[in-house]
């Protein structure tokens, strides 16, 4: 045999075995389709943990997407997630009116199984059908709505077919992670400057504040039974805020979530709150996806920025696609 037939033989062997490595048995082929199978069937599986330490606090220079209402669309395996990121609205609004309507088309378009919306929860924060049509009734006065665009999306979202779960928590269901840091005092106090700014808002004459405000606060402090007056709060005013107390200087600005240098004591704790309530809404979103894909959160714009790091870091960039009106 000459040596060109040899090579020829050596190099027809080489190429027979390079390809049966790379393709190998009919059974093998078919162990390996299973595998892969199995492995996507994983991967579908999966459940989705959102971590609530990456939560960031709220910057009124916060870079957000559009500069407007927008439709943030996430998907990772089987769990799909559509952030609805809408503004607040300020008075009564058209039924028909773009304000509105556009939260409607965008629930239709979606098909979500679960919706997440800005409203208060109860003992039982799953919102049933009849709740929300008695709602839907109270809240529309002719062609006028007069209830919030999260109680819009609910009514919108239940008349599609969803599960709606209230998102905001209880102050009481906030208490437990803010008490690790304050006192029940510092809470209270806390609470009576929410109600205090939201009667400045509502128009309420001023010298029905003190009792107003008390009336509010303890209709928030009934499960922590804890002892709060009026009187309560001038002292803990003094001596926390480091001044006399004059209702009228109690502005919103003491509500802003900052907890720098030169932050109040009010706000640092709105900052812990803040934190605290991002952290159930996050925890709530996570649940949802696992049992309830697709889900859509209907919120404020100022929550996608807090949870947009959380959200990333699980379910990948989102597609983003800008609503405009």
């Amino acid at each position: 045999m000459s040596v060109v037939t040899a090579i020829f033989i050596l190099f027809h062997s080489a190429n027979i075995w390079a390809h049966e490595c790379r393709l190998g048995t009919n059974s093998d082929l078919i162990d390996l389709q299973k595998f892969s199978s199995s492995l996507k069937k994983v991967s579908l599986g999966k459940k989705i943990e959102l971590d609530s330490n990456l939560i960031q606090p709220w910057r009124s220079n916060a870079a957000l997407p559009c500069g407007g209402e927008f439709l943030a669309t996430y998907q990772q395996g089987d769990k799909e997630l559509y952030f609805l990121a809408v503004n607040h609205l300020s008075e009564e609004t058209k039924v028909s009116s773009s304000e509105l309507s556009f939260i409607e088309k965008v629930i239709l378009q979606a098909k979500p199984r679960s919706v997440l919306v800005e409203i208060a929860s109860s003992s039982n924060p799953q919102m049933s059908g009849d709740d929300i049509e008695n709602m839907a009734a109270s809240c529309t006065k002719g062609d006028k709505f007069t209830c919030s665009e999260g109680v819009f999306a609910a009514i919108s979202a239940n008349r599609a077919g969803a599960k709606i779960v209230a998102g905001e928590p209880s102050p009481s269901a906030l208490f437990p992670a803010l008490l690790k840091t304050y006192t029940l005092s510092d809470l209270y106090a806390f609470s009576s400057v929410r109600a205090l700014v939201t009667l400045q808002r509502s128009g309420v004459p001023a010298d029905k504040w003190p009792d107003a405000m008390m009336n509010e606060v303890r209709k928030e402090i009934t499960e922590a039974n804890g002892p709060w007056s009026y009187e309560d709060f001038r002292s803990w005013w003094k001596n926390s805020v480091s001044q006399e107390m004059n209702l009228s200087r109690i502005t919103p600005s003491l509500l802003e979530p900052r907890n720098d240098s030169g932050s109040n004591k009010v706000q640092k704790i709105a900052a812990s709150a803040d934190f605290a309530r991002e952290s159930i809404l996050l925890k709530q979103t996570q649940d949802l996806l696992n049992s309830n894909s697709p889900t859509m959160v209907v919120y404020g714009t100022s929550h996608f920025y807090k949870q947009q790091k959380a959200l990333e870091s699980s379910l990948g960039p989102p597609k983003i696609t800008c609503l405009k009106q």
